[in-house]
């Protein structure tokens, strides 16, 4: 952060690249960034381990398990001390589905629209 605060600052540097130093600088300072940063922090620490044993050339199967069952109890007892988090996470993403889905009918409803009066006028 103190390169693109520098960058911003700094007065040899192009509009441009002061912009995008500047975008970034502020969707890094959103809570939602910061969130999804400590989340993925704590979901790769718990899974580091398990990451590391699947990565060996030694494949030892039955430890893999063990790791697996491991972070699935961990991952789920995280999941149990924030659920809140976890059922705002889910309705976050369901929103954005949701969104997504209707501006897409909306879009597809204009095209159709705007294909029907070009229609009308022909006639």
């Amino acid at each position: 952060m103190m390169c693109l605060k520098y960058i911003v600052e700094e007065d040899d540097i192009s509009l441009a690249q002061k912009g995008e130093a500047c975008a970034l600088l502020n969707s890094m300072e959103t809570f939602k960034f910061v969130f999804t940063l400590h989340l993925m922090k704590n979901i790769l620490g718990i899974t580091h381990e398990l990451s590391q044993a699947l990565q060996r050339s030694d494949q030892d199967i039955i430890n893999a398990m063990k790791l697996v069952s491991v972070s699935k109890q961990r991952l789920q007892a995280m999941r149990d001390d924030y659920p809140l988090v976890y059922l705002l996470l889910e309705l976050t993403l369901i929103l954005l589905v949701t969104t997504a889905s209707v501006e897409r009918t909306f879009s597809t409803m204009n095209i159709i629209k705007n294909q029907m009066r070009n229609h009308m006028g022909d006639e």
